[in-house]
């Protein structure tokens, strides 16, 4: 019982350390009223915010995830860590922070709070096994809490921890084209590109559902311009079958939160809906070398968040993605699409990938791959070539 106690307590502490920094940004700092409180709580009617884009669709995430942590940290399942962040969310909103109280806020805060923070508490395990450091830096909750429980110098890795990490550094070539005012520009940038995998899509052996989580983020620069976007997908209860034949497969439900920041392709989604996944090895000796593999996921947009002009457009919709890529000893295919049409807006957003890896050594690789990103009216493509660590 004392856990719960504990995450309360440290919520608590996150959010009067927000409403600190917060009223130090201020002009006019207000601080915690008793009055506003209460009629905030009673009386003041919700609203669909206008704040930046980048507060909204960064900021709220990561705090989401510190409330969800402050749970996790301490030994509380996750949809007791859920309810910790929709707790969080709430609170802050009409507690601690002395304004209108958006439904945009609590719907991206808690959401994207639930997956950014289970993908964190997660990797924080093999960051910590890998430089223990890097725990700090993916999860300062979770080192906090490590050092509450005496836990710094016993670190153990959880049993069956798999985990997949790509770094890639490239020069990217941009091409932008605005259709609508028949504007193009070209540009070259650096890449970053890191690719994070917590368990092996393919490698569960029993009949248990299991989980799996993925970070994909892109970071292109040229110290005047800085974009890119941030992917994380949750697989919930993936159910495997076929377990005793060569195709290994699973099906299950899935959460995911994205955010494109490409000018004025500024863009976020929160959704969930259902995946579908299989491998198909060449032969029954190469399961783990030589194979081919698809993944497809239909999701419903429960809130999409776009900015046009500085202006916050909030809408909801259908989505779908698919996957393939091909695998070898030597070279490695990845290609993907994702759409969605949401509404009362009436816009479409598409992004294509395609990437090929030449294997030099068995974490080394030369890397080429295409990035195609679009909405109606708005065309980017960045055309990429680097070197690719992979473990």
């Amino acid at each position: 019982m004392s856990d719960y106690f504990v995450a309360f307590g440290e919520e608590a502490l996150i959010e009067l350390f927000g409403e600190a920094f917060v009223n130090l940004r201020s002009p006019k700092p207000q601080g915690l009223n008793f009055d506003s409180i209460i009629y905030s709580i009673t009386k003041q009617p919700y609203v669909w915010d206008k704040t930046s884009f980048e507060q909204n669709q960064f900021v709220h995430p990561y705090a989401g995830n510190l409330y969800f942590n402050a749970a996790r940290a301490n030994n509380l399942d996750f949809w007791t860590a859920a309810a910790y962040t929709a707790w969080g969310a709430w609170s802050w909103e009409n507690i601690y922070e002395n304004s209108v109280t958006s439904w945009n806020d609590l719907i991206t805060t808690t959401a994207a709070g639930i997956i950014v923070g289970e993908s964190f508490h997660r990797l924080s395990y093999a960051a910590g096994a890998i430089w223990e450091p890097l725990l700090w830096v993916v999860s300062p909750i979770d080192g906090i809490n490590r050092l509450l429980r005496g836990e710094r110098y016993r670190y153990t890795a959880p049993q069956n921890l798999e985990v997949i990490y790509a770094a890639e550094f490239l020069t990217a070539f941009s091409a932008n084209e605005r259709i609508a005012g028949n504007i193009s520009d070209f540009m070259a940038l650096a890449e970053f590109h890191p690719y994070v995998v917590y368990q092996n899509p393919f490698g569960h052996k029993t009949k248990e559902p299991f989980d799996q989580f993925t970070l994909d983020a892109m970071l292109l620069t040229n110290l005047y311009n800085t974009m890119g976007y941030v992917e994380i997908n949750g697989a919930l209860y993936s159910w495997p079958f076929f377990c005793n034949t060569r195709l290994p497969s699973s099906i299950g439900i899935n959460l995911n939160y994205r955010v494109n920041y490409f000018d004025r392709l500024n863009y976020s989604t929160n959704a969930t809906g259902i995946f579908l996944r299989q491998q198909i090895p060449f032969n029954e000796n190469s399961v783990d070398k030589n194979y081919f593999w698809w993944n497809v996921e239909a999701d419903f947009v429960f809130l999409e968040t776009s900015k046009v002009d500085n202006i916050n457009f909030y809408n909801i919709g259908p989505e779908v993605k698919l996957e393939i890529g091909l695998e070898t000893e030597r070279i490695a295919v990845r290609a993907s699409g994702e759409f969605d049409y949401v509404f009362p807006q009436n816009v479409w957003h598409n992004k294509d990938f395609i990437g090929v890896d030449f294997k030099i050594l068995p974490w080394l690789c030369i890397g080429v791959e295409d990035l195609l990103i679009c909405t109606e009216g708005d065309v980017r493509n960045f055309t990429s070539v680097g070197v690719k660590v992979r473990k």
